[in-house]
């Protein structure tokens, strides 16, 4: 998805594939994806925890592949990964960077759990 835009992955191959590794073998993330009917891959989230709290780490969406939404369906799922996993989820900068358009991040946004009626709780 970068090497279409002539960019570099925002990561090191090598320390990814070990991180996604240790997660499996620990219980401590997940690596979500979706493909396009061709399989190729559309779309990449990737959650880890460490049982207080839950971190979006990186998100890649292909804009010619894929609906457009698929990315959010990827957070989304992994928000419902991390469920009863932990007691918070940490979208900010610098663990959660999306780079799909290579734009700088947002402000950051710490969601405490609950029943979905509260407000978020900007923290930068």
């Amino acid at each position: 998805m970068w090497q279409k835009r002539g960019r570099p992955a925002p990561y090191d191959r090598n320390v990814f594939v070990e991180l996604v590794t240790a997660c499996r073998r620990n219980g401590t993330g997940k690596l979500l994806h979706a493909v396009d009917e061709t399989g190729r891959a559309a779309a990449l989230a990737m959650f880890v925890h460490d049982g207080d709290t839950g971190y979006f780490l990186l998100g890649a969406v292909d804009p010619d592949r894929g609906p457009a939404g698929v990315d959010l369906l990827l957070i989304w799922r992994g928000i419902r990964f991390l469920q009863g996993r932990t007691k918070a989820i940490e979208f900010g900068d610098p663990i959660g960077r999306f780079f799909a358009t290579g734009e700088a991040p947002g402000p950051s946004a710490h969601a405490k759990k609950g029943n979905g009626s509260g407000p978020l709780d900007a923290t930068r």
